[in-house]
C-alpha cells in the first residue's frame, strides 16, 4: 500500500510539472498570437494605403495618356 501511495505521489508530481509546462506553452502561444495579429493588422493597413496610392497613380497615368492622345491628335 505504501508503494501505491508513493507511486501516486510521483505521478501527481509529474502531472503537475506537465501542467505547468503546458500552461507556459499556452502563455507563450498567446503572446505570439497577439504579436502576429498586430503584424497582420499593420500589414493590412499598409496594403490599404499602397492600394490607395496605386489607384491615384493609375488615375494620374490615365490623365496623362488622355492629354498625350489629345496633343498628338492636335498635331495632326
Amino acid at each position: 500500500e505504501q508503494e501505491n501511495v508513493i507511486d501516486a505521489e510521483e505521478r501527481l508530481t509529474q502531472m503537475m510539472k506537465t501542467k505547468m509546462d503546458l500552461e507556459s506553452q499556452i502563455s507563450d502561444m498567446r503572446e505570439r498570437l497577439e504579436e502576429e495579429e498586430g503584424t497582420a493588422a499593420s500589414l493590412s493597413a499598409t496594403k490599404r494605403k499602397l492600394e490607395g496610392e496605386m489607384s491615384d497613380l493609375k488615375r494620374d497615368l490615365e490623365g496623362l495618356e488622355t492629354t498625350l492622345a489629345k496633343t498628338e491628335k492636335e498635331k495632326q
